[in-house]
């Protein structure tokens, strides 16, 4: 005697449901990616700096405009300014070598084009980034209200 077929699968597991600020998370990166491409052309093929000099304005604009524009749209903080770019200065410049060493991993060790290689790091680095400013750069404050 054999079991139905449904007693021999687990239950399928509940469906991903992405949070809101998650998808604005996603929104401010993926405008902050587009500044970031054109930022590298601009750096790159017309001023002619070296690809990691170029990675390094470009990751310190792209992480001032995410810290604007998450404060505002993604977290809506409503924390004192001078801390809060305190702390996102500190998850930045934690990730800042990084995101250079992989940079200079995926370009000169594996001969990746560094668009594509830019593009490879965002990947990689968007749960660390997201889990890291929603805990330690937008995190409510006990006396904060919710938005």
């Amino acid at each position: 005697m054999s079991r139905p077929p449904s007693a021999l699968t687990p239950p399928p597991p509940p469906p991903v449901r992405l949070q809101r600020p998650f998808l604005r998370f996603l929104a401010v990166g993926a405008t902050a990616f587009g500044i970031n491409v054109l930022l590298f052309l601009l750096l790159i093929e017309v001023l002619g700096l070296p690809y990691l000099a170029a990675a390094l304005i470009v990751f310190l604009v792209g992480n001032f405009w995410g810290w604007a524009a998450n404060r505002s749209f993604t977290f809506k903080s409503q924390d004192h300014r001078i801390p809060e770019l305190s702390r996102y200065l500190l998850v930045t410049v934690a990730t800042l070598l990084a995101n250079l060493g992989c940079m200079y991993t995926l370009v000169d060790l594996a001969g990746l084009h560094y668009l594509v290689a830019a593009l490879v790091i965002g990947v990689l680095f968007l749960p660390l980034n997201y889990s890291a400013h929603r805990v330690l750069t937008f995190r409510a404050r006990p006396d904060a209200t919710s938005a």
